[in-house]
């Protein structure tokens, strides 16, 4: 699971990472701890599609 958060840290298009495990693994806990450490970015606000928020797609209109 460490590697696979990692890599779709560093490798968006990837496209995410599913976690799945029994109740109190740690699965909610390894995600917070990752989404800590990585830097914030803009985005669109309301986009459900991902666009770029310095030349936001119709889709978000």
């Amino acid at each position: 699971m460490k590697l696979a958060l990692i890599l779709n840290a560093i490798v968006p298009t990837i496209g995410g990472v599913l976690i799945r495990g029994e109740k109190g693994t740690g699965k909610s806990t390894a995600v917070r701890a990752l989404a800590r450490l990585l830097p914030e970015h803009d985005v669109v606000e309301g986009c459900h599609f991902g666009c770029d928020p310095t030349d936001p797609d119709a889709l978000c209109a």
